[in-house]
């Protein structure tokens, strides 16, 4: 079950951001560690530039820089557009303006294009999509995953879910995916019936609060943790 660029939203976050979304220590990025879904993130690149390996998975790496830029355009008034809305009806606060949010925007893109143009034939940005991933079984330590599952819960239905988590599972020790909830910011329906599945499969699994603040809701605030005991 693909989710192709027309029906994703191209907007990638930094290194600091995926810090407060994940609760990552000095300890964490002395991990293996795989990003899947990080689309235009720039990450990977801010940690290149440290001297830390880091992996980026996601569909949108086969495809051209020319396409990805213009995707990338293609959504920023939708992204832009949609805050917009949100504060206007008083359903969000920001931290930063909207004008700022879309100059960091911006900022991240370009920093990811640069790099992807110049490593994405090194194996720092790979193609795969989920629920099936181009990995060896227990291949990384950590899983990342940020802005696709329970965000597009509307799209995904559960049974992608449940298939997407468990593959992450497979190729990491450790899964934090972030947000748990949907674009409407509310909690995610697939969220308590997966739990509960991953449980009874014998995952460790339970939601932990974050200090990223995107917008200011109250449901925004946790990543949904699963590992193997």
């Amino acid at each position: 079950m693909g989710v192709g660029l027309d029906r994703v939203v191209l907007w990638g976050r930094n290194l600091t951001q995926y810090e407060q979304m994940f609760n990552l220590t000095d300890s964490d990025l002395g991990k293996n560690i795989v990003g899947v879904a990080d689309g235009p993130a720039c990450t990977n690149a801010e940690l290149f530039e440290q001297g830390i390996r880091y992996t980026s998975i996601d569909p949108i790496y086969k495809e051209s820089v020319d396409d990805i830029r213009a995707s990338f355009l293609g959504s920023r008034p939708d992204v832009m557009a949609r805050i917009s809305a949100l504060v206007e009806a008083k359903t969000v606060g920001l931290q930063k303006s909207v004008e700022e949010l879309g100059r960091d925007g911006d900022q991240v893109f370009d920093t990811f294009i640069a790099d992807y143009e110049k490593r994405k034939d090194s194996g720092a940005y790979v193609y795969g999509e989920l629920p099936s991933l181009p990995i060896a079984d227990q291949a990384y330590d950590l899983a990342l995953s940020s802005y696709l599952l329970f965000a597009y819960s509307g799209v995904l239905d559960y049974s992608f879910h449940l298939a997407a988590v468990r593959e992450l599972l497979r190729v990491a020790r450790e899964v934090r995916m972030y947000p748990v909830t949907d674009v409407d910011n509310y909690l995610s329906a697939h969220i308590p019936p997966m739990m509960q599945t991953l449980r009874d499969e014998g995952i460790d699994v339970y939601l932990e609060d974050v200090p990223f603040r995107y917008v200011d809701v109250k449901t925004n605030n946790q990543m949904l943790v699963a590992r193997h005991l």
